[in-house]
């Protein structure tokens, strides 16, 4: 025998929200001083949860570290910013916060510059 169907009701959808990601910032380092490298580094924090809010959002689970190291020219521009180390993220997402970091903009450390090294640590909020 053959059977038919007959619920022919619309289904509803619900969207859920994924797992929300915070950045913490861990001590900088510096070859030479920069005056307010601290305060230009919490500026970017939003840009940094943003970058693995994306992440999460690929995969829920990831967690982990990234050290960025910037080299800072004379006038406090950012010549060049690398990933150090990466532990747990995801290419994209180590990208995404070389990227914020290469843009920013820090108080001239004069000389020759100065080299940073920026650790984050990224984790889920439940």
């Amino acid at each position: 025998t053959k059977g038919e169907g007959g619920a022919g009701g619309a289904g509803t959808a619900t969207a859920v929200a994924g797992p929300k990601g915070d950045a913490q910032l861990g001590g900088t380092s510096a070859t030479v001083p920069v005056n307010g490298a601290d305060r230009v580094i919490a500026g970017l924090r939003g840009r940094f949860k943003s970058c693995y809010q994306s992440g999460l959002n690929v995969d829920p689970n990831m967690e982990g570290k990234v050290v960025i190291s910037a080299k800072i020219g004379p006038n406090g521009e950012v010549e060049n910013a690398s990933v150090a180390s990466n532990s747990g993220l995801s290419g994209a997402v180590a990208s995404c916060i070389q990227r914020a970091v290469r843009n920013a903009q820090f108080d001239a450390p004069g000389g020759s510059g100065s080299t940073l090294n920026i650790p984050v640590t990224f984790k889920k909020q439940n």
